[in-house]
This record gives structure tokens, sequence and C-alpha cells, in this order.
């Protein structure tokens, strides 16, 4: 396509298919691309490597002594006729650039021996266009290529060159269209070689815009650029590639190539409004002679010939390979040893076969006419609109055409007016896109098409009906939100109305039965009767357990057919109770009592001068330091709310203990307890019950609800388990946890009581009897710890306690145990528990920390909770970032990550630096809630299609002012 300046190029948009001749003074542009045996591994001049390797040089072909004339007569290749010495020279007419296509960077080239003549970018076309200048100077393909056609036109030449050695098709260049049709993702070198192409492109038009001439200098007193062309035009795409195809993945790629070379070929010509539909594709063999691609490139070949006929085509090179189809010995060294055989998968490296590669595809263009305006075409029609009943159709055709006819059937005639079913005339069409409808077809039937204008044929295409009343169809199911006793799940019903079941449990039940699932632990169902095609179902699932994994599905059904949707799945949140005091006596200075979140109405504040603290802890996890009790004193607040909640009351009390070992018999010590401040008589109270002549020596644990008046007493069952050390023995650190309630049993239902100790259950009692008409409800008092609310100081405690906390509800089991066990603080329940803290503890893995790595998956806890990780036990590693380049050279990271609802306090950022901090700081900028720029990054945020908690997130962080000798480094940070 031929393109002037885009003051002009407005009014010519309508005109683009026609694709108007090339005059005199249009540049020549033709893209190449590939991996290692297109960025050129060919050397020019001779030095001690080439002599090292004993491969043949340019500078041993144009050398004229008896070996390179005997070479030379014995070689087979084409270009050896018109071999000159002017070859290694910079060409007037021709220029070239080299990009490097997995970043974008641009390449050095070496033209001569000398590294002073070394430049980067645009350059006169000539040797050192190749794979680096670390050997001295290369050159690949396109030496050859840009000299034939140089030569054969008075038009100037560009040759744009962006690859990549060791790459795939399948991977590192794979095309949009391959994704949409066979999955993965869309391969970075092709991302990175159109979007240089097109900056390419915008700065031709540019340069023609100010003066109608591409005349602008890369340095200033430099020739003119591309030689005061007045337009240009793209004539054609290289491509050499497919030896990784034949050794990555012992070869699993090659079945897919076919398909993957015709959908980087339609990729390619769509890809920019400026690039011809009927672009002319190159295609040169590899050095992968036995892996079975060729037999994928001339299939794909032909298929795009099909479409836009004589637009493709293919070179073999397999007499280039020793042994393929025989031997590459043409002749002698300088010294009368034959050259090596050695580097087959790069064509031995020699001279002439690179020469000959680029001068195969330059005899492609000059035969197929390639460098002229082509003749009418008929572009590949698509499948715009598919109904039961009815079909629309298009495709370009880049001429006005007299007769434009639709034929279609069940079975595809060929490119005949003869054998289809049925046929639509459109009579005379203009240049541009022809869009017709088919009606009257038959449901749930395939249908074959192509289109006839003028003499011309388009390619084959097809499309199938659906049923009229057709089988219902159910989407991805989704998580929208969960708590600890409930999940929001949704599913879209597509193509039919139909009645919805959502059902779910514990584990995934599969596709057998509605009643499977019901039936099973935690299961469940709801129903949604006439549902509307389009509807998104949404319910909330409620009544659940906490801390628990969930699968669900969605059952749709009709008339016609039923389908089930995939299975999701969830894990319930902690069920987490309010924290309404927590002393962890961490005071500075060891004269004061600290709660952390400095929210709680009192300190404790009576007796503190005389409060004695300890060193000693029951481990790092509970701080550094105890409070000791020697029997003389308590500490006590001077109010104190025992907000404990709404009938149904529940609490939870909890201490790390350790008492003193002397005789503490028949005094009924007492631990802490609550009264009102106007009697002696407590609400609650912990208390070691000494009566008992067998356990007088022994700390055993009751508790006891009392209102005004006497009475209520009442005992867990086997709270003497708590196992004391007998006198003589060692003092030991025990966990205490006790639970009451008036609400329900994990065993019978009614009111109960139950004891931890160090994490596990020792004691269960039903106490309906003691919790009949009474209510504690939110009473005024005074918190005593270290004796009794009285102050009686016969019954006070001796030894040590530590991280004394009281919860507004039923704490449970799991996290009972991960207290006693030093993986969870009290203090993670302040303000109900944060979400990390409650997913820290939603696995079995121990010892979860925001800056931890608690599964030794290499990424840090926090991280992994910021970006989603289902639980702590799992690997994370598929969830890091991936990085990418855009257009500008500006580093892209692209991730998900939690919405901040579902993460708060803690932040992830995004961070920067040209050296990796070494004496560029890195740069931090939290990722936001929605779209926009924070600082110098650019965000792009959007809701995760699959799970509605999330967001995706683009960060683009420009290389202007940030980047350092052209390296930009870029880490994601979490903070707690």
């Amino acid at each position: 396509m031929r393109f002037v300046p885009s003051s002009v190029f407005v009014s010519l948009l309508v005109l683009l298919a026609a694709r108007p001749a090339a005059g005199q003074g249009t540049l020549k542009v033709f893209l190449l691309g590939g991996q290692s045996n297109m960025e050129g591994q060919a050397y020019t001049y001779d030095n001690t490597s080439t002599a090292s390797f004993n491969i043949p040089t340019l500078e041993f072909l144009l050398s004229g002594t008896t070996a390179a004339t005997t070479y030379l007569g014995a070689m087979p290749h084409t270009f050896k006729a018109s071999i000159d010495p002017s070859w290694t020279s910079p060409r007037a007419d021709a220029w070239c650039v080299h990009y490097d296509s997995s970043n974008g960077s641009v390449k050095t080239v070496a033209p001569t021996t000398d590294p002073a003549d070394n430049f980067t970018g645009f350059g006169p076309l000539g040797p050192g266009f190749g794979v680096n200048v670390n050997l001295g100077s290369m050159f690949g393909a396109e030496l050859g290529m840009g000299i034939r056609v140089g030569d054969a036109t008075t038009d100037p030449v560009v040759l744009f060159k962006s690859d990549k050695g060791g790459t795939t098709l399948a991977e590192d260049w794979r095309p949009p269209s391959a994704v949409a049709a066979r999955g993965g993702v869309v391969g970075p070198n092709y991302t990175t070689t159109v979007n240089l192409f097109d900056a390419f492109l915008d700065d031709l038009d540019a340069d023609l815009l100010d003066d109608g001439v591409l005349n602008n200098s890369i340095n200033p007193g430099e020739d003119p650029r591309f030689g005061n062309a007045t337009a240009y035009e793209i004539c054609g795409f290289v491509w050499i590639q497919g030896f990784n195809e034949k050794v990555e993945n012992s070869g699993a790629f090659i079945p897919e190539y076919e398909d993957n070379l015709v959908d980087l070929i339609h990729d390619i010509r769509s890809s920019d409004g400026r690039i011809p539909a009927d672009l002319p594709f190159i295609i040169l063999e590899s050095s992968d002679q036995d892996a079975g691609l060729n037999t994928a490139r001339v299939n794909a070949v032909a298929t795009v010939n099909a479409e836009i006929p004589g637009s493709a085509v293919f070179h073999e090179t397999e007499n280039m390979i020793n042994g393929n189809p025989g031997s590459v010995d043409w002749g002698d060294n300088e010294s009368g040893n034959p050259f090596t055989t050695d580097y087959g998968f790069h064509f031995h490296a020699r001279a002439e076969n690179f020469l000959e590669m680029g001068w195969l595809a330059g005899g492609a263009v000059l035969d197929n006419n390639y460098l002229d305006a082509t003749d009418f075409w008929v572009e590949r029609p698509t499948v715009d609109f598919v109904a039961f009943d009815e079909a629309d159709v298009s495709c370009s055709i880049n001429e006005f055409a007299d007769t434009v006819t639709v034929y279609y059937g069940t079975t595809d005639a060929g490119p005949t007016s003869v054998g289809w079913d049925d046929s639509v005339s459109l009579g005379a069409q203009s240049a541009g896109v022809i869009v017709t409808t088919l009606f009257d077809l038959l449901e749930d039937t395939t249908y074959h098409f192509r289109i006839h204008a003028t003499d011309f044929w388009s390619a084959p295409n097809s499309f199938t009906t659906p049923l009229e009343f057709p089988v219902p169809a159910l989407g991805d199911p989704m998580t929208a939100g969960v708590t600890s006793d409930g999940a929001s799940v949704e599913c879209e019903l597509l193509l039919a109305d139909a009645d919805v079941t959502l059902v779910w449990a514990e584990t995934d039940q599969g596709v057998a039965s509605i009643g499977g699932w019901t039936s099973a632990p935690g299961g469940g169902s709801q129903s949604f009767p006439g549902s509307l095609k389009d509807d998104v179902i949404a319910h909330t699932i409620t009544g659940l357990s906490p801390n628990t994994g969930y699968s669900f599905r969605f059952f749709a059904t009709n008339s016609t057919g039923d389908d089930w949707s995939e299975a999701g799945s969830f894990t319930t949140m902690r069920d987490v109770p309010e924290l309404t005091a927590y002393y962890d006596f961490e005071g500075a200075g060891g004269d004061r009592f600290d709660d952390p979140a400095g929210d709680f109405a009192d300190d404790l504040s009576g007796g503190q001068a005389s409060a004695v603290f300890s060193s000693d802890t029951p481990g790092a996890f509970a701080g550094t330091q105890s409070i000791s009790f020697d029997g003389s004193y308590t500490l006590s607040t001077a109010s104190y709310t025992t907000d404990l909640g709404p009938d149904p009351m529940a609490y939870t009390i909890m201490f790390w203990i350790k008492a003193a070992d002397i005789d503490q018999e028949n005094n009924n010590t007492r631990l802490m307890s609550t009264n009102t401040g106007s009697s002696g008589n407590p609400y609650w109270q912990v208390e070691g019950f000494g009566n008992s002549g067998t356990n007088g020596d022994k700390l055993d644990l009751r508790i006891q609800n009392k209102p005004a008046g006497f009475g209520n007493w009442f005992t867990p069952d086997a709270t003497n388990a708590l196992a004391r050390q007998d006198q003589g023995e060692s003092a030991v650190w025990r966990h205490v946890a006790i639970v009451n309630s008036n609400a329900g049993s994990p065993g019978d239902g009614g009111a109960y009581a139950q004891t931890f100790v160090d994490g596990s259950s020792v004691g269960l009692a039903n106490m309906d009897s003691q919790w009949d008409g009474f209510t504690i409800g939110n009473t005024a008092g005074r918190l005593t710890i270290g004796g009794p609310a009285t102050g009686n100081g016969t019954r006070d405690f001796t030894g040590q306690l530590d991280d004394v906390a009281l919860f507004a509800g039923i704490v449970s089991d799991s996290d009972i145990a991960a207290i006693a066990g030093g993986t969870l603080s009290p203090g993670d329940f302040i303000g109900g528990g944060s979400p990390f803290d409650m997913w820290a503890t939603s696995g079995v893995t121990s010892g979860v920390t925001f800056e931890g790595d608690a599964n030794g998956d290499g990424i840090e806890d926090g991280v992994a909770f910021l970006l989603g990780a289902a639980t702590p036990a799992d690997d994370a590693t598929a969830l890091l970032p991936v990085p990418s380049e855009d257009g500008s050279g500006g580093l892209q990271i692209s991730f998900t990550m939690l919405k901040a609802v579902n993460s708060a306090p803690a932040v992830l950022s995004v961070e920067h630096s040209g050296d990796l901090g070494v004496g560029d700081p890195w740069a931090s900028v939290a990722v936001p809630a929605a779209s926009g720029v924070v600082g110098d990054i650019a965000f792009t945020v959007t809701e995760n299609a699959g799970d509605s908690t999330k967001n995706d997130v683009v960060a683009t962080i420009p290389s202007a002012g940030n980047a350092i000798g052209g390296r930009l480094f870029g880490r994601l940070m979490g903070q707690d």
C-alpha cells in the first residue's frame, strides 16, 4: 500500500482498499522477522574467530584466490554469478535497521573491521546488520535481499528487521488469532515487532507531513533518509523461523505450526490499517529439515494463496546443510582443508548460505511482482452474525467489480458456480467492504460459502446455525464475595431460557445429580425457575461454616436439554469475634499495661506501683515480658464494660499461665474476675479450685457466672486435666482458653462451657440449668487480674500471666490452637481481625507472617495474600506479575490482585529503579483502585472476569527519566 502525507491521508481513508500503484520515488518497505537464522550468523571479514571456526566469510568469497574460485564454482547457489566486491560497501539506495524482538532494543551495526565505524539504528544497507558485533561484522538474509531488490528498482528500499534467536511461533511469536482459536497468550515477540513497525510507519507519516518528502535525517549533517521519497509502500514480509519448534517441548509445537503460520500471516496483514490486506509473505525454510515443518509451510502458503492468489511463496534451503540432501563440501580453505560442517543449525555459519537466503527472498519479490501494486483481489470472507435461520457474511474487494455473487450450501463446491445449494447476486459493487444476509437457512446446520467478484473467487469460509430453541449453556461461575458464614456467587445463562439451580457442598459432587450435592456434607441448593437468556443468576449462600472450603455449580435445563457449569470454589473466612480487652504487659519500661489498639476504656491501674515484670515469656510470639504475682497485690481497672455481646451471649477468656512452685491448696486462688464495683459477687471469675484433698497440690480451673446475689456456680467437666505440676516439679507455661455460651453446644445443642489447654479441648459441660433465666448483658464493673475483685489477699495468685484477652464471642477451635501454637496473636483480632490475619490462618501452614515465606515458594506471605493466593499453603508463583515492553520502551507489569476492600489495610505497590536501587533508589507507587496515572506510572485497572473480589492491573513505567543505560527494573512490594 502506498502512503502519502497524513494531511492527505484523511481524505483517502475510504480508498485504502484500492492500493494505488507505486510510482517513482516510492520507498519500498519490507518487514523481516524470525529467529536466529533471520538474525544473521554469517561473517563478513576474516578474523581469528572465523579461522578458529573454520568457516568461509564474504571476504573469502570475494578474494579471488584459487581456493575461493574453486569454492564458488562448486556451490549450487544462485547468487554466485552476481557476486561483486561492492557488496561490502554501503548502498546509497537501500537502508536497514535491526531490532531485538524480545525487548525492542535496537542492535549495533558493524559495517567494517573498525569498531569506530559501528552505529545503531537505521543505516545504509551493507554488511553488519547480523546477530551482534561481538566477533566482528556479521550479516543475514537482509544483505542478499537488499542487494537484489535494490539493483532491480529505481525506488529506494528499506528493510526493517525484528527477530530473536531461540524463539518459537507457538509461544514467543504466537499471534492473536491463534490465541483466540486454540488458547495460550499472545507472544511478546509478535507484540513488540508489531508495535515497533507501527511506530516506524508513524515516523514516516510525520516525515511526509512537513514537506511531502522523506528527508528527515537521524543525525544532523547526514544525507536525507530514504532518498527523498514522496510516499511509501509496504511490499512484503520475510519469515525465517522453525528450528525451535523442532527442539523445544519434544516437538509438541510442530502439529500446530501450519495453523499458527496462517494466523501469523492474517494477523500481520490486519495489524495496522497501513499494511495491505494482501501483504506478500515470503517464507524461507529454517535449519529444521528433518522436523516435518515444510509440509506445514507448503500448506499454509496454499491456504493464504487460496484466499488471495499469489500472495505467499515458500523456498526450501535443504541444499545448504550437510547431508540434506547432499554434501556441502564445495571446496577447501586457504590451507587446503575442508571447511567445517559444524553449526548446521545456523547453516554452518557460511557466508554463501545467508547470501543465498536473501537472494531467494529478493527473487521472490521480483518474480511475483511484489514491488508493484497487485491486480484485483477478493479478501477472505468473514461471518459477522449467525441466527437459527439467517447469517450475515462480508468480504473486501480492492477495485470495482461488475458482478458480485455469494454462493453457499451445506458442502463446499469450490471456486465454481456449479454444485452450490443457493446463491445471492449483489450486482456491481465498488471497492470496499461488501456485506449481505443469507436468509431461510436451516437450524443446526453447517453452511459453506464463497464470494465471486468479476473473475475472482474468495477463499471458503463456513458457519453453523444454532437451534431455534437451543440447549441452554452456562458461563463460568464466579465468586463475588465471601464472609465467614456465606458467599455471593453468580453465573450467566447463555443461548436459551431455562430453569436454573445453584448447588453447593464442601466438595465438588460433579454433574451426576442435584441430589448428590444436597445430600453431601455442607450441601444445599437454590432454584431460579424461568430464568431468561443472558440473565446473570446471582445468589448469596448463607448458613455456611467458617473457614471451610466449598464447591458450587449451576445447572440449567429446558425442553431441549440441559447444561452444568464448571465448578467454582471459595473458602469462607474465619469467624472472628470482637476483642474487648487485651493486655500483653509490654508497656514501656515495664511500669504500665498496654493495649496496642489504644481503644480500650482503661489500662490496668490499681496496684501499678507494686507490679513486677519478668523477661520469662511463653515464647517470642508473646513479646518480651510477662507479669509476675507473689500473692501480695492485684491489678484492677477503675471501670470496665463487660461488653459480651447480645443475647444469645457468648464470650471467650484466654491467657498464658505459669504457677509458682508452692502449695496454693484450700484457698480458692482467683486468677481474674469482674464485678459491679458495688458488690463482692463476681459476674464471672476464673479460680484455682484447691479444696480437693487429692488435687490440692494442683491448680484446677472453674468458671463461675453469678448475678447480684449468690448462685449459679459451675465447673466445666475435666478442667482438672490442666495437669498442673506437683510440688517440686519445674513450672511450665500453659495456654488456657475458656469458652462460655448460652447459645448452643458443639455436642448437645444447649448452653455450654468448654476449656482448652495448650490448644486442645480438655473439658466440655452442658450448662443449660445454670444459664436458665440468667443474662449478663452489658454491665459496667471492674476487671481484676491476679486475685478476686474484692481484693482478698488470701486468694491472690502466685505465678506469672501473659497475654490476657477477652472476646465478646466464641473463638474457634482452630484459632485457639493457632494462638496456643504462637502463629496467631490475640492482637490480630483487634477490629475484628484484618483480611490478612484471617487469611493467615485459613490453611494448614503454620508460622505465617506478612514478611515471611511459610510455604517456601519464594514469595513473601503478604505479597502472596495481596496477589490472591487462596491460602498460605498454596504455591503463589503462578500469580507473579508478567513483564513486557510497550511500544515506547517502557516497562509494563501485568498482574491480578485483591481489591482494597478485601485486603485493607495491606497495600500493594509498584516500585521501579534503573539500577536495582544501587544508585537510583526504588520509587514506590501504591496501586490505585481505578485506572489513572499515579506519580509517573500509568495504571489500567479492570475487574477480574472470573472473580469480582480481584482486579486485573497493568502498570506502565515510562523509560524516559527512569531507565539507566537502557535498563529499567520493576517489582511489587507489599506493606501491612
